[in-house]
């Protein structure tokens, strides 16, 4: 049985506690009624549900019946959820008579490579109409209608399989394009990186972006290059003088932006192996990061160092 937080969400259970809630009616029509039958499954519904489950209760017990993740049972919110769903509909269906294929998404966005595939083999655009901050009983069910509508006539013009093959076919260039992406950093770094062969700390990878994963270290400028790699060997020698021999080995990640009116930003995360008051060591440091600018408007870099 799938268990979210406290309260366990399978069909049965979820069942049960409904059905629970409607005791007290039976009761109250029963010939036989008495406040102490009434209120005792009151009384015991407090701890079950009111205390600590409702709130879950009121998610799941959603999913429970066949609704997506996200929409709870709130009249309110499935009044609001159901009426876009009609509204979705009605959308896609206006978009099919104008010869327009479209899939709304939300939340997290889905790697290029699929918005790639579905537009390069059906001319298939696919719309993000909410980031995963600002999803609604709205965003999901408009979604849920129009895709339900899209995705059928995308099948019944190109196979019943048309989309699933799509997803497999984007799989794998996502996964042969991250393994590049991760050859190419690696190589970026051994390129740039000024640390010594054997010593305890190595830069691992490095990716250089404009901040939206569009351009790549090619394609900046030799001055902007010649600031990158300053703020990357400051960041090695902080490094390398503040890691003792006697180290766990642990890795660290650290992002920073460039731009061309501010000193460099700087953010760390490290493994849960890395000690803490090392991490802290390391976190402190960055504060003294130089002022180096670049002529680009902003420059990201995510370098992943390797303790050894």
């Amino acid at each position: 049985m799938a268990l979210r937080g406290w309260f366990p969400c399978g069909r049965w259970y979820v069942a049960f506690v409904t059905l629970w809630l409607a005791w007290p009616i039976i009761l109250l029509l029963h010939g036989g009624r008495s406040l102490i039958r009434v209120a005792l499954p009151l009384l015991i519904s407090v701890p079950l549900l009111w205390w600590f489950a409702w709130s879950e209760y009121s998610l799941c017990a959603g999913e429970a019946v066949g609704l997506p993740p996200g929409v709870s049972i709130y009249p309110r919110d499935l009044w609001e959820y159901f009426t876009a769903v009609h509204k979705g509909r009605t959308a896609a269906e206006r978009d099919i008579r104008s010869d327009v294929l479209a899939i709304e998404e939300y939340g997290l966005p889905k790697p290029i490579e699929w918005f790639r595939v579905l537009h390069d083999r059906f001319g298939v655009e696919q719309r993000q109409i909410a980031g995963d901050t600002d999803v609604t009983m709205s965003v999901i069910g408009h979604a849920e209608g129009y895709n339900e509508v899209s995705k059928a006539e995308i099948r019944r013009r190109f196979g019943a399989r048309a989309l699933e093959d799509a997803d497999e076919q984007a799989e794998k260039l996502y996964r042969e394009n991250t393994r590049v992406s991760e050859e190419q950093a690696k190589s970026l770094a051994r390129k740039i990186s000024s640390i010594p062969a054997g010593i305890k700390v190595t830069l691992e990878s490095l990716r250089i972006t404009d901040g939206h994963f569009s351009v790549v270290a090619a394609d900046f400028s030799s001055k902007d290059m010649q600031s990158v790699t300053e703020v990357i060997h400051w960041l090695e020698t902080v490094f390398a003088s503040t890691v003792p021999a006697d180290a766990p080995a642990f890795d660290s990640t650290i992002w920073a932006d460039l731009t061309s009116s501010a000193r460099p930003d700087l953010q760390i995360t490290s493994s849960t192996s890395a000690p803490y008051p090392l991490h802290m060591q390391i976190y402190n440091k960055l504060k003294s990061v130089p002022d180096v600018r670049c002529q680009t408007e902003r420059i990201r870099m995510t370098m992943e160092f390797v303790v050894k």
